[in-house]
């Protein structure tokens, strides 16, 4: 008996006794089995040895690897709450002062009366009067009265043009009281002239 010769490197046929068998890899004829891969058959630059069998792929190291969902993530330690306190006190808000309350019947009595007299009928009383008067009456005190009834007896031109009217009489309330205190002494040299009464604008 002859042993099968098998040609390799020509791809061809194996001539044995029973004659040639046709190779199992036709397609590459020219190729031998042992310049291709074992496993994907693709040709080699080099042929595949045992050596490089035993040669094992080196792992491929990721610098940051992914976590897995199913793995927790690790958190840093949380730091304790830092308390901030302050070393000067908050300010204590300031109390509003109420103004005091003060009565406008004695002063719009005066006036009103007077101002009867004059037109014949009764002056108009609203909210800003009413404001007009309070504040006449912080500014003259018990005087005020007194300085209504003078301010509805002068024939001064203005003030007959504004119909005597309380905003008028609350514009010029210091000067009025001068010119009602002058009124009320005898004496020759605190006598009311004309340009007394006269205001200007």
């Amino acid at each position: 008996t002859e042993p099968a010769i098998a040609n390799a490197n020509n791809g061809g046929a194996s001539v044995g006794k029973g004659g040639t068998e046709p190779d199992t890899n036709p397609t590459h004829p020219k190729i031998g089995k042992a310049d291709r891969h074992p496993i994907s058959d693709i040709k080699d630059k080099k042929p595949y040895t045992e050596a490089d069998a035993s040669v094992s792929a080196q792992p491929v190291v990721l610098r940051n690897p992914i976590p897995s969902p199913t793995e927790p993530q690790r958190q840093a330690p949380l730091l304790p709450p830092v308390v901030l306190t302050s070393t000067t006190p908050a300010p204590e808000p300031t109390p509003k002062v109420a103004k005091p309350r003060v009565s406008t019947v004695p002063a719009w009595t005066a006036y009103s009366a007077a101002y009867h007299e004059r037109y014949g009928v009764d002056p108009v009383r609203n909210g800003t009067v009413n404001g007009q008067l309070a504040h006449l009456v912080r500014r003259l005190g018990d005087e005020t009265p007194d300085v209504a009834r003078y301010y509805l007896d002068l024939e001064d031109g203005l003030y007959r043009r504004e119909g005597h009217s309380v905003g008028i009489l609350l514009k010029h309330c210091e000067h009025l009281r001068t010119l009602w205190a002058r009124s009320r002494s005898r004496s020759p040299a605190s006598e009311i002239s004309v340009d007394d009464v006269v205001i200007a604008l």
